[in-house]
Formats: structure tokens, sequence, C-alpha cells
């Protein structure tokens, strides 16, 4: 049994419309489970035919407790991400679209009756394909084999590309061969419209990701970020061997290692902290601006910006940036087009527990981020 915890996008938003549609699908499931609602009224929602009441009704009720436990854990996965990421007003209604493509294909390829969410909710995951393919997605499983003895449980994480894409393949297995009283053409049709969606959203400019998207995978951009991210994991993991090297440490020298990394991290916590941002990767549009960075200096928390010109800003992560962390500064409501450079000032807590603000700017330029040392303070 495998089961999705978690897809590692940086959220912006609150996925508030995304926790609503949740709570109203299990409520609404409670209600008919306890016949506090009658069967007449779960039978208007089925999907039969091309009435409204079972277009929309149906990608809110289900089958059972177990048809509603699966569909909720995979919507609260991946439609709290693309939540995040279209807003709390577009998502409701993308979401319904969703469901109705998901039904309307149904109706054309198969026409039998159905109900449960994961129409829309395969919608929802070929959005997350297209928007976030690179994006860890994090898993539980558990394996048992009664016979035998065993029982193992654990976690793993790997590249949603390949997961989504192998969800796919036995939709596509399922069409072909059948069986198991699921709508695969709904599937498929779900998942076709979120892709579709993703693909004109991601065009348009209409969305930020603050991660690679199809567009970085295809062209390859984005490879810088996971070789700085790897040389950052590699520089901190005693005895990570490298490219074309096949030195072995031994135990007397890992610990040698080891000591020496504990001794640095205490020297680092008894000093000032001062991130790096390096950037990456660049988005311009009228008025604003989208960079991309990697922090090659400390590990901060406790952040604010606060702009020196007339525009906005925001950072992702908004709270904790690592060491060797990634995310994303927008620049927007640029007044001054021509503006050289955007001068701003970032506070955070150091690792003694006092207040650090530096003034930095993004040059146009250079397309770089730089500290004015001399603007540099230390509030207790």
């Amino acid at each position: 049994m495998i089961i999705p915890a978690k897809l590692e996008i940086s959220y912006m938003r609150y996925p508030v419309s995304n926790i609503v549609i949740i709570i109203f699908t299990v409520i609404l499931e409670f209600l008919f489970l306890t016949n506090t609602l009658s069967f007449d009224h779960f039978e208007a929602m089925v999907l039969r035919d091309w009435n409204i009441e079972g277009l929309i009704g149906n990608m809110f009720i289900h089958a059972g407790l177990y048809h509603l436990i699966g569909n909720m854990i995979f919507l609260w996965v991946f439609g709290n991400a693309i939540n995040a990421t279209v807003g709390n007003i577009a998502y409701p209604f993308l979401y319904v679209f969703l469901g109705l493509c998901a039904a309307s294909t149904h109706l054309l390829f198969h026409g039998g009756p159905a109900v449960g969410a994961s129409g829309a909710i395969n919608g929802v995951i070929g959005m997350a394909l297209v928007l976030y393919p690179k994006n860890k997605l994090k898993f539980y499983y558990a394996f048992f084999w009664l016979f035998a003895g065993i029982f193992k449980v654990g976690k793993f994480e790997i590249k949603a590309f390949w997961m989504i894409l192998l969800w796919f393949i036995f939709d596509i297995l399922g069409v072909l061969i059948g069986g198991g009283n699921v709508a695969y053409f709904a599937h498929i049709g779900g998942f076709a419209a979120g892709i579709v969606i993703a693909f004109i959203l991601t065009s348009l400019n209409l969305v930020e990701t603050y991660s690679p998207t199809y567009k970085d995978v295809i062209t390859g951009a984005g490879k810088e970020t996971e070789t700085e991210d790897q040389a950052l994991f590699d520089e901190n993991i005693p005895g990570s061997v490298t490219k074309g090297t096949a030195h072995l440490q031994t135990n007397l020298q890992y610990e040698e290692m080891k000591l020496e990394e504990e001794s640095r991290q205490m020297m680092a916590a008894n000093r000032e902290a001062t991130p790096e941002f390096k950037i990456l990767k660049t988005i311009p549009s009228p008025q604003s601006i989208t960079c991309y960075y990697v922090n090659k200096g400390d590990r901060i928390s406790n952040i604010n910006l606060q702009p020196l010109s007339n525009f906005e800003i925001q950072i992702t992560p908004p709270d904790i940036i690592e060491k060797g962390g990634s995310g994303a500064i927008k620049f927007s409501n640029i007044t001054d087009p021509a503006m050289g450079e955007l001068k701003f000032e970032i506070g955070f807590s150091n690792p003694d527990g006092t207040h650090k603000v530096m003034e930095l700017a993004y040059s146009k330029t250079s397309n770089s981020i730089t500290t004015n040392e001399s603007a540099v303070s230390t509030v207790f």
C-alpha cells in the first residue's frame, strides 16, 4: 500500500478553498451514510446523463467510506498545491470545470452510472504534472506478507513527474483491459483537461510556481539549481564521494570530519548570519520581476522585507530559508521600469537571538543581488 503525503512546493497562499471543498465533501458523505439525506437525493447526484445535477453533483458523492478517504487524500496532497498556485477565488471554479470535463468524457466514451471526485482530482494531478514535474512527491508505504510474518512500513520520495506518469499509464491500461468498476475515461478526461489548462496558464504567465515547470524540463533549464543543491549537499556530508573518485573514508577519518563539522556549526552559531542569494533564473514582465535563487550563505529565519523604492517585494519561503535552500524573490508594481537597481532591506534573526538588517540591491544589468556592507546593522 502506497499513500501520497505531500507535494513539496513553496506556498504563497493558504489553500482555503480546497480545504472547504474537502470538508463539504466529507460532511455530505456522512449525511448520506447516516441517512440524514435520503437515497433519492443521492440518486439525483449520480452521473447518468447530461443533467446538470448529476454532472456537478457526482464529484461530491462517493461509493463508500474507503472511496471517500482515498480520494480526499489525493485531493489534499495535489489540491492544496494547485489551490495555492491559482488562488482561492479561481480554484473552486477550476475544480468544478475539471469535474465537468471528466464527467463529459465518461458520458461520451463509456456512459454507465458514476460517482466520485476522482475525475476532478485527476484534472488537478494533470495540472501538477505541468506546473511541478520536478518537485518532490513524498509517500508512506506499508508492506505485509502474513504467511511469512513480514510487515514493513516506511517513507520515500520521488519526482512528481515519474509517479504521475505511472498513474496515467495505469488509467490507460484500465481503459484497454477494463474491470474494477473504475471510471477510467473520467480519469483520462480530467487529466487531459488539467494538462491543457496548466499549459495555457503557464504560456500566458498567469501563474507563478517558484519551481521548474514543464518548460524547464523541455528546455533543460533548472539543471543549475540541481547542481548547486547537490554541491551544497556534498559539502556538508562527511565521506561524500566526488565524481570519478573511488576513495572510501575510514571510521577514524569519519569521526575526525564529524568533529570538524560539529566545531564549524558551533562557531557558526556564535556569529552573525549572512544569506547570499545567487540568481539562477529571472522571469520579467512589464511591471514585475521574479528571481529564482539558491541561498549559498547562512540559514535565516523570522524574515521580513522592506522595499527602499516605489515597488512591492515578496520572498518565498516567507519564514525560513535554509543554507542551500532555493526559492524566489518577486519585485512587483515597479513604477519606474528604467530603474537599474531595486534596493530593499531584509531583516532576520541571528543564531544568538539578535535581529539583523541588511540592505540588498537587485541589479537588472548583472542579474545579481549584492549586499551594501555599510548598511548592515544588528538590533538587540
